[in-house]
């Protein structure tokens, strides 16, 4: 945790945050909640592929990520470096992804897998095999911070 400068992450001694950490630190994938304080911004930025592969599990595989740059404040020059990053390889710019169930009520996604950009890969894998079943929503985050949530249709 220090390598990554979040030395607060031991400093928190709530049941919760003790639930997280054991979970972090374990890589344990159970299902969670996340609340949102502000709407969720639907949109479709992320283009899929989806094949069946049996009566429950589906192959995704990412092609395209559309990464909204009016939203972003950049100077000139790391503006171009962006746009030629975004032609050639845009799926570098997401920094997690999340397949998750139904929404409770319309602040409300149950998390059922999740995956980060690791330090020693700078891409998350561009492939998944998932049961449309239970992962009907995607929750995106870009590495400006942008979040998004889209629906999976087969």
């Amino acid at each position: 945790a220090e390598k990554h400068n979040r030395r607060w992450i031991s400093s928190d001694l709530g049941s919760i945050s003790s639930g997280l950490i054991r979970k972090r630190l374990g890589r344990e994938h159970r299902p969670y909640r996340i609340l949102n304080s502000s709407p969720l911004r639907w949109e479709d930025r992320l283009k899929l592929q989806i094949e069946k592969l049996d009566i429950n599990y589906h192959k995704i595989k990412f092609l395209e990520y559309d990464l909204d740059l009016s939203q972003i404040k950049l100077n000139k020059k790391n503006r171009e470096k962006v746009e030629k990053l975004q032609n050639t390889n845009s799926l570098a710019f997401i920094d997690y992804i999340a397949f998750g169930g139904h929404l409770e009520n319309n602040d409300e996604i149950i998390i059922e897998y999740e995956e980060l950009r690791r330090p020693d890969k700078l891409i998350i894998d561009t492939e998944m095999e998932v049961d449309l079943n239970l992962h009907s929503i995607i929750r995106i985050v870009d590495v400006f911070g942008q979040e998004y949530v889209q629906r999976l249709n087969d």
